[in-house]
Formats: structure tokens, sequence, C-alpha cells
């Protein structure tokens, strides 16, 4: 097959047929993912075991501890996308974001995982959740660099947010195992499918 050669819609449709098998064992289609190939133990157990930036720091640090504390510095509305905001790099990992940038396709492809698991679990979200939860996480993201890499002064480069809800909160990184932090995300989880029961939800802004 000549890809080179392939308009963006014909590749996708080429590999619509294409899956990974799932750590509870379903068939996951990422060029056409749906909401009933969606779990969150699947979810839990992937980004529990999915360490952060790429692996280049001091201790494993997982994107299920990423963003439970993501969820922990946003208003309660928000908190069950800052709880799943990274959950498609369950199915299909993360890349460093100067090389996501440049890969249009693959930022597509997460996109639609992102919609699935939103249909799925049925999450609210709208340009104020978006907002807060994208604030949230330049946040955690500037405390991790500070304490997670071996040379925390590059971070002074980066221009960082300071959460206007929440002031500088700081947040304890506790660097959990790959079980700690999953079993730990399934339980924030549940308390927030029943503590803030949800609507339709809207879509994906920006």
């Amino acid at each position: 097959m000549n890809t080179a050669a392939m308009t963006a819609d014909e590749y996708r449709k080429a590999k619509k047929g294409t899956w990974t098998q799932t750590f509870t064992g379903k068939k996951f289609h990422p060029y056409a993912p749906q909401a009933d190939q969606i779990d969150i133990h699947d979810i839990a157990h992937a980004l529990g075991m999915n360490v952060r930036w790429n692996g280049h720091i001091k201790n494993f640090y997982s994107v299920a501890e990423h963003s439970i504390h993501v969820a922990s510095l946003v208003p309660p509305r928000a908190r069950m996308w800052a709880l799943m905001h990274d959950a498609a790099e369950a199915y299909i990992g993360d890349l460093p974001k100067p090389v996501k940038d440049f890969m249009p396709e693959f930022e597509h492809c997460e996109l639609n995982i992102e919609l699935a698991i939103i249909e799925k679990f049925n999450i609210p979200i709208d340009d104020e959740i978006h907002t807060l939860v994208k604030t949230a996480d330049r946040w955690m993201l500037h405390q991790e660099g500070k304490r997670l890499l071996q040379n925390p002064e590059l971070i002074r480069d980066w221009s960082t947010s300071v959460i206007p809800f929440n002031g500088a909160k700081e947040v304890e990184i506790r660097c959990w195992s790959p079980e700690q932090a999953a079993d730990r995300f399934i339980v924030n989880f549940r308390k927030l499918q029943a503590l803030y029961p949800v609507q339709s939800p809207a879509s994906i802004i920006g």
C-alpha cells in the first residue's frame, strides 16, 4: 500500500479495520473508535502504566496520577473531564508536544477517541470546562517539571499560568506505583459518577 500517495481520508478508511487488544481483552479500533469499545478498567490500567514526560523524569510518575491531580484543581463540574482529559492515551499513547504539533493525523485520531470516551461516560464539556482543565493541566505540568526533571531550570523558558479559582495551589506528587495509580483512578472515577451525575455532553471545544 502506497500510503504516501493517499489522502488523509483515504488513509483513515484503509486503517478503519485495524485494531489493538486492550487490557480486558477487547478489540479496540483506533481509527473507528466506538463507545462500546471503551472500558474504564482499560483506561485506568493503561494510564497507570503510562509514564509522563516520555519517561525522562527522576521517578516513575504515571498519567493516571497526573490526571487525578489535575481533577483536584478544578471546580466540581469540571472534575470528570479533568480526570479523563488524557484518557485517549490509554489507547494510543502520547507523543512529545514538539513532535505532536507536526502530526495532525495523530491529533485527529486522538480527538475521535476522546469523543468516543465522552459518549461512553456522558461527560459534560463546554468552553468553560475546557479552559479550566487546560489551565489546571498547564499548572500541573509546571509543578511536575520543577520536581521531576533533572534540569528544572529549563522550565523557566515556559509561559506558566496560575489557576485563578485555586490560586497557586501546590499538589503533592506521590509517584504511585502503576497498581496504586490505577486503583486510585478507578476510585476517583466512581466517586465522580456518584456525586456529579451528568446530562448529555457537549462537543469538545478547540
